[in-house]
């Protein structure tokens, strides 16, 4: 038993978690088969890669084997058109390509340091054509990777390779000036953190790709949808509806993740498979770690997976398309391969055994830690009515069909009785739990008692403010009831480019009174002479 064994086991836990709460369940199939499979691929690598004769061998192939893959998926992404301006249907996302392509950069360089190795003692002239088209590949691919455009991509490919140069580094320093590995260490670290400061920045000045605008007002919005569902997650594939329906606000989805690895596994499997992915990560660097101080693995090779982790992660600090597309499997891919690099540990003392099985506690640890937060059990009831909801209206709720999720909430075809039991059982723990205050108050709102929306939702907002949704729905409350200048007030505090307000307007022409339609219209008015809801917050 080991950190590795019981992280797989609470992520895919999590996966099937999040597979059963999805609204969408055939995509939900398809993203956790990717993602069971990757993490099964992973543990297979790390089995062939136990022996000690077959395991360079392993690597040397697996990064000859992801060269060619990588040239072959940017060979279609140019062929499909994913590099033009208005890309065909058929085409990889550029982000999606650039996520995947920096990763197989990274690890394709351990197919060179193997061939590098059988040239040395025996050169042959079919290892240096090997070498040739290996360099030709990884050329194209990179030369890909440029015109992908892809700011995040090329940053953490930047920093990937300081990494592998400081790993390379470290042991040649240690052998010729005690410390010296610790102060190659120490740079590296600053090194890296200075890098990725300056390159969040950059992308930051430079102009949004991004439908919501600039990647800060998107995390903070995702981090909202967490909030949500923190023990379980909103579902696979859940997130383009999700944040549109409970924190934007608007009818259709127009964006599918949101940019950021690390708050996309939380709105999708929870802080569950959050915490276990990033356990089967720092499992992962332990490997290398262990190949390098028992000399089990060429130096470059180690470096070579280390530059992968290292660029997944840090691309994963702006942009989650790998984890949201068919290629989701290719997170596990370093992380399997860095395993089958360390090869099997050999723990015989009893101190060794102690921190092993310390290792193996740390994710259930964090897990038990999650439950037994203060507000946890308020928390556990709202999470549970933010699941039923979500399958119940997002698993029917189709646009044109119903034109507006209100319109759905109003009709007998779905049944949120389940939800709002478990939103009043976490009321009836903690009063002020926002979670439960909000979405109890949006369901009123949709079904058009204002009195007891208006309860709700000044509940929500008094003890989080911040959230988009309920400053939103709150102003819509307040304009409704003759308030206008308090409802302009509070949307000139949010972003409303998206079209919230038309789309609010229309559901309220098609379901007030004609004194509420007119009251929502000098609200409206008076958020004009306000200058409108801010573009970013």
């Amino acid at each position: 038993m080991n950190v590795q064994v019981s992280a797989s086991w609470l992520f895919g836990i999590s996966t099937i978690v999040a597979l059963w709460i999805a609204p969408d369940k055939s995509a939900a199939l398809v993203a956790a088969g990717l993602l069971l499979g990757g993490l099964m691929g992973a543990w297979l690598l790390a089995w062939v890669g136990r022996a000690r004769a077959t395991r360079v061998a392993l690597l040397g192939c697996l990064g000859l084997a992801v060269t060619a893959g990588a040239a072959m998926l940017a060979l279609y992404a140019v062929m499909s058109g994913s590099l033009a301006a208005e890309a065909q249907s058929s085409a990889i996302n550029a982000n999606v390509l650039a996520g995947a392509l920096v990763i197989s950069l990274a690890m394709g360089a351990m197919g060179a340091v193997w061939l590098w190795a059988q040239l040395v003692p025996s050169p042959r002239w079919w290892i240096v054509a090997a070498l040739a088209v290996w360099g030709v590949l990884w050329l194209g691919s990179a030369l890909v990777l440029i015109a992908t455009g892809s700011r995040g991509a090329w940053g953490a490919l930047l920093v990937a390779a300081l990494a592998a140069a400081g790993w390379m580094l470290r042991p040649w320093a240690a052998r010729r000036m005690r410390g010296a590995g610790a102060a190659v260490d120490a740079a590296f670290l600053v090194a890296a953190a200075t890098g990725v400061a300056l390159w969040l920045g950059w992308l930051q000045m430079a102009p949004p790709d991004l439908p919501a605008g600039d990647r800060v007002a998107l995390w903070r919005d995702g981090l909202a949808l967490a909030g949500d569902a923190p023990f379980t997650g909103s579902g696979l594939r859940s997130t383009m509806m999700a944040l549109s329906t409970y924190v934007y606000i608007l009818h259709v989805g127009y964006i599918s993740h949101v940019h950021n690895l690390y708050l996309e596994l939380a709105v999708e499997q929870g802080l569950l498979g959050l915490i276990a992915w990033l356990c089967l990560v720092c499992s992962a660097l332990s490997a290398l770690v262990q190949a390098r101080s028992r000399r089990v693995t060429p130096i470059g090779m180690q470096a070579a997976l280390l530059a992968a982790l290292v660029a997944l992660l840090v691309h994963g600090l702006v942009d989650a398309g790998l984890y949201a597309s068919r290629l989701a499997f290719l997170i596990f891919l370093p992380i399997g391969a860095a395993w089958a690099a360390g090869g099997r540990a050999h723990a015989a003392d009893l101190e060794a055994r102690s921190r092993r099985l310390l290792g193996a506690l740390a994710p259930l640890a964090a897990v038990a830690l999650l439950f037994a937060w203060p507000g946890s059990r308020a928390g556990w009831q709202a999470n549970l009515g933010v699941t039923a909801q979500t399958q119940a209206e997002l698993f029917l709720y189709t646009w044109p069909e119903w034109p507006m999720q209100d319109a759905l909430r109003r009709s007998p075809a779905i049944d949120l009785e389940p939800a709002v039991a478990r939103y009043q059982a976490a009321l009836a723990i903690d009063p002020t739990d926002a979670v439960a205050n909000r979405r109890l108050g949006q369901i009123a709102l949709s079904q058009g008692d204002l009195s007891q929306a208006r309860v709700l939702l000044e509940a929500a907002y008094l003890h989080s403010p911040a959230h988009v949704a309920t400053r939103l729905l709150l102003g819509e409350v307040y304009a409704l009831d003759g308030e206008t200048t308090r409802a302009a007030a509070l949307w000139q505090t949010i972003d409303v480019h998206l079209g919230q307000l038309a789309g609010r307007r229309w559901w309220v022409n098609h379901s007030a009174s004609a004194a509420q339609r007119t009251n929502f219209d000098a609200a409206l008015a008076e958020l004009a002479a306000l200058g409108g809801g801010r573009s970013s917050e």
